[in-house]
């Protein structure tokens, strides 16, 4: 069961790889890139069909939650290195390089080893942004909707980390994939209309969407100086930081609903606090212009608390108090079953409720209720006690990962500032650096943020799941039965 849906997500992703070969058409001096996706395509192609045929069946009972994580894991995994072997078999980036460039694009961080990405021929630069426009929605959702039966429902929700806002996970995969898609025709109109070319056009709007962040030129839409293409981008990085339930229910409401969601009041008002001390800061250090500083303000707000990535000045330049605003941004993140990572608007709008309800309580009498209601798809829900138990846990445990990789950090002699900014960009995928991300790296550290990256794009619940389920097979096979369940069930 297993082995058949990887076959045919590996299939899929067969196809996602030869997509570059279509702009030959247009840049055909580039021919000579032909083999360095072509063979990873073929490789992905036969090797999902020979999964697919080897362990074909007429029905496939439903996926349980630890089967749903481990296709996640693997096909995730298969992803990350057949987006590689481009960089690599073209010589581009060495293969831990190539490995890093590849996760930092599916999982939509956009850390690059990539120091003058416009020097890169032109496919590559597409492949970057493809792998972050697909990575964005998620691989398994995409496909979803065009290739996995309905047994794949649990993996849709291990990896969307999202209910479905329909009850057919089908439906609901094909209504994010047109949301997805719609905006981002939208995004290249208006990107062109600000005086993009084309194809540059394209590649922001795919990573501008997915939150990704990756970039046709080293300077990111700076580069442009442009206050259009900075606005479409803005626009374009909220709406990818925005729940796909959310924008269902304020495309099915005409706007009536949908706005009243606690995720989006927060990052409101986020936005609204950290907008004029992010410009006050830069004002100071940059020496520009109020209205400037406004400006750049704005931009730069948005880019960290979506984890776009998108930069008009030099992050490596600012004052260490508009990089802890940043960092607070960061870990923030966006909203839950977005394209946006790190802890997600909606558990931090619990911890609020939640801080708010017993600060409350302290001047009432025990026996006095108070409200736990929250607004979640345009309507009021109750926020249960085993919600709040598994936010608490899911933010601890994000701290505790964070806070690792800082002190990973710290050991191959970054600064505080440094470790704490980059790990805080890897782990909520936003792709923003001080400039100590790069090809100098050393090793220990390249794989640190792969593993950042990686974690904070699948969630720690997919992991520790299979882990258990590893955990729970191996006892079995060794003959102990688990503490938990004296009777396994063979079956399992």
């Amino acid at each position: 069961m297993i082995g058949h849906s990887i076959g045919i997500l590996s299939m899929g992703l067969g196809a996602v790889v030869a997509t570059p070969l279509l702009l030959l058409i247009f840049f055909p001096e580039e021919s000579v890139h032909t083999m360095s996706f072509f063979t990873p395509a073929l490789i992905a192609i036969i090797g999902g069909f020979l999964l697919w045929y080897g362990f074909r069946k007429r029905k496939h009972p439903a996926l349980t939650a630890a089967d749903a994580s481990l296709i996640v894991i693997l096909i995730w995994l298969i992803a990350i290195v057949l987006g590689a072997l481009p960089f690599f078999l073209s010589g581009i980036l060495p293969l831990l390089d190539s490995l890093f460039e590849s996760t930092s694009g599916w999982t939509t961080t956009g850390l690059t080893m990539l120091a003058l990405p416009q020097e890169i021929p032109s496919i590559f630069l597409f492949w970057r942004a493809l792998i972050q426009f697909v990575g964005g929605a998620g691989i398994i959702v995409i496909m979803s909707s065009v290739l996995i039966k309905p047994s794949g429902a649990s993996a849709y929700e291990m990896e969307s980390q999202s209910d479905r806002f329909l009850p057919h996970v089908i439906r609901t995969a094909r209504i994010t994939t047109g949301i997805y898609l719609g905006y981002s025709i939208i995004g290249v109109i208006l990107y062109y209309l600000a005086g993009m070319n084309f194809f540059d056009a394209i590649c922001h709007t795919m990573s501008a969407i997915s939150t990704g962040g990756f970039s046709t030129q080293s300077e990111s839409i700076g580069y442009w100086q442009s206050v259009p293409m900075e606005a479409v981008s803005v626009m374009l990085m909220l709406v990818g930081a925005t729940s796909f339930a959310t924008h269902y229910v304020i495309i099915r409401s005409r706007g009536r609903m949908g706005f009243r969601d606690n995720e989006i009041i927060l990052m409101k008002w986020l936005l609204v606090i950290s907008i004029p001390l992010i410009a006050f800061g830069l004002i100071r250090t940059f020496d520009i212009r109020a209205l400037d500083g406004i400006r750049y303000g704005v931009f730069h707000a948005a880019t960290a608390l979506t984890g776009c990535g998108f930069s008009t000045l030099s992050v490596g330049d600012m004052s260490d108090k508009t990089l802890f605003l940043f960092i607070i941004l960061m870990l923030i993140g966006g909203g839950v079953g977005s394209t946006a990572g790190g802890m997600r608007l909606y558990r931090v709008s619990i911890i609020i409720k939640s801080i708010g309800r017993w600060g409350r309580k302290q001047f009432y009498s025990s026996s006095t209720v108070v409200s736990r209601l929250i607004w979640k798809r345009g309507k009021q829900v109750e926020i249960l006690d085993t919600e709040i138990q598994a936010v608490t846990s899911f933010i601890g445990l994000y701290i505790i990962i964070y806070l690792v990789g800082v002190f990973i950090f710290l050991s191959y002699g970054f600064t505080l500032s440094e470790s704490l900014f980059e790990l805080a960009s890897a782990l909520s995928l936003v792709g923003l650096s001080t400039g100590i991300t790069g090809t100098g790296m050393p090793a220990g550290s390249k794989i640190a943020l792969i593993a950042g990256m990686f974690l904070g794009r699948l969630g720690f619940i997919v992991i520790i799941r299979v882990f258990a389920r590893a955990r729970k097979d191996l006892r079995v096979k060794r003959g102990r039965p688990n503490p938990r369940s004296p009777i396994p069930d063979p079956c399992e």
